[in-house]
């Protein structure tokens, strides 16, 4: 490989790097604001008694499910479900594909045909399970896109839910 070869390649790894900072400081962003929602619900709203002893919920799972309860069952909630649901469905879509990039290890730094080959070690059932995916600028580019979306949407959807439960 020769010098520009070199460049070219620390360039891409390093534009992976960016794709990637990129999505995990929007996704903590996103999450916080998620559970900004989980806190008004259980702490405002009722929400507690959806969750019995299992007491506030922590990861992004429990949390969507626990806010879909909360949206359906929760009187004072029932005027932001549409929305609520709404931005967690689109936030559930989007948590795949991050937790791929956080979980998964690039097998290679060298991009081949433009795309860097992830594997992510899964759990199914006790036993590990292997899988691969690949990334290429064009999937970042509709993920940054997606995720400054979600973001202003629901910072602006938390500022209503303060508005009305915390002020």
């Amino acid at each position: 490989m020769d010098s520009k070869e070199d460049e070219q390649g620390h360039d891409d790894f390093r534009a992976l790097c960016v794709a990637v900072g990129f999505v995990v400081l929007n996704w903590a962003i996103i999450e916080q604001q998620i559970d900004n929602w989980v806190n008004i619900a259980f702490i405002n709203c009722g929400g507690r008694s959806l969750r019995g002893v299992d007491g506030i919920p922590r990861s992004f799972r429990r949390k969507a499910k626990f806010l879909k309860d909360s949206f359906r069952k929760l009187p004072s909630l029932s005027p932001f479900a549409a929305e609520g649901l709404a931005l967690l469905a689109r936030a559930s879509v989007w948590a795949d594909e991050r937790n791929n990039l956080v979980h998964g290890g690039i097998t290679s730094l060298e991009p081949q045909n433009g795309a860097f080959q992830f594997r992510k070690i899964g759990y199914l059932k006790g036993n590990h399970t292997v899988s691969t995916f690949m990334f290429t600028p064009s999937d970042f580019s509709t993920l940054e896109t997606a995720l400054e979306e979600l973001l202003t949407e629901q910072l602006a959807f938390s500022q209503k839910l303060a508005d009305t439960f915390l002020s």
